[in-house]
């Protein structure tokens, strides 16, 4: 089995040994329950912040494939990559910012679980950066790039760019012009237009309400 880090070397090792430890196949060396997990990735997640700089020191999460034979462990996988992501999200350095070219070229892979998880990963970052550090050309484009998945063929993807949307908007990263045209959009897709043909999809007119709540 090739390491992680093989395959993106951008990624830190200590990933690859925290990953090895998830797929051992002998289940007594493996981290036997999601609070371990939490915890090596949270003390990745402070060496990573307070550690030296790297000279590439991006990271975006993508999704895990199940490479075993029975093809049963997809729950597993997006565990691993939830958990990363939820960790990952926590980091205020203004430095994860260059992670966003890495997410935006993802918002438009072929596999729409890629383009899932970008989104969310966006919205994650939005929770904990400070407004004042993001400047109004990056806002524009999360905000666009966001946009334009809102009409994805995939309701979960469609979902999540909404939900992002809505953490934008909640953690003071749109300005009133953007804020007026996002609540356009969750008028379309909850049909509140005067068209009246709403999203057809219970998970994406879900996340519509929720993030009017932050217009």
């Amino acid at each position: 089995m090739r390491l992680v880090v093989e395959l993106r070397s951008e990624l830190p090792r200590q990933l690859s040994r925290i990953i090895a430890h998830c797929l051992e196949k002998d289940t007594s060396r493996r981290l036997q329950a999601a609070a371990d997990l939490r915890n090596e990735l949270e003390a990745l997640r402070k060496e990573l912040t307070l550690g030296p700089p790297s000279p590439r020191s991006s990271i975006a999460v993508l999704p895990f494939t199940d490479m075993s034979r029975e093809k049963d462990q997809d729950y597993f996988c997006e565990g691993v990559a939830e958990e990363i992501l939820n960790t990952l999200g926590k980091i205020k350095d203004p430095k994860v910012l260059e992670t966003l070219p890495v997410l935006f070229e993802a918002l438009d892979d072929p596999d729409p679980e890629v383009r899932d998880t970008a989104a969310r990963a966006i919205g994650k970052m939005c929770e904990h950066l400070n407004p004042d550090l993001v400047s109004e050309e990056i806002r524009r484009e999360m905000f666009e790039r966001l946009l334009a998945k809102v009409s994805d063929r995939f309701a979960h993807v469609r979902s999540k760019a909404i939900r992002s949307l809505g953490k934008m908007a909640r953690f003071g990263l749109l300005g009133d012009d953007r804020k007026a045209r996002l609540g356009t959009i969750l008028k379309r897709v909850l049909g509140e237009d005067e068209a009246g043909n709403w999203d057809l999809a219970y998970i994406v007119r879900a996340e519509a309400e929720k993030a009017k709540e932050h217009l």
